[in-house]
């Protein structure tokens, strides 16, 4: 699901948008942290 469905659904619903846009926080900082991670292996890795 992209963000832009989610405003999508947050023109319909006001519920779904504010499930949606947490939801968003949240993978977006999962997304992030993950992305941080895997960076960190690779310039560690590198000479």
């Amino acid at each position: 699901m992209d963000w832009i469905d989610v405003t999508r659904s947050c023109r319909s619903t006001g519920t779904l948008c504010m499930a949606g846009w947490l939801g968003d926080r949240w993978l977006r900082s999962a997304w992030m942290s993950r992305v941080g991670l895997i960076a960190s292996v690779f310039l560690v890795r590198k000479p």
